[in-house]
């Protein structure tokens, strides 16, 4: 984990698919790296909007690629 967020964080500015590809070279997989670079800057902007008074979400909403419609679920049952 926290080789994913020194890839998220340094340099400041890098696209989404460089940090994927950082992590993977690392030895990350495919779904490990997605949810990362999915969760790390959610967990650090939950951080600073929860000390501004917002109350985070508890469940997140997702789309299947070939289904139709929403599925949600908790973020509580997230292992990351």
């Amino acid at each position: 984990m926290s080789r994913a967020v020194a890839a998220v964080i340094e340099p400041p500015v890098r696209d989404v698919d460089e940090i994927r590809q950082d992590l993977r070279s690392q030895g990350a997989s495919a779904i490990e790296t997605d949810t990362q670079v999915s969760f790390i800057p959610e967990a650090f902007g939950t951080v600073i909007a929860t000390k501004l008074g917002a109350k985070p979400s508890v469940a997140a909403e997702y789309m299947e690629w070939d289904v139709p419609g929403l599925d949600e679920f908790s973020l509580a049952q997230e292992p990351l």
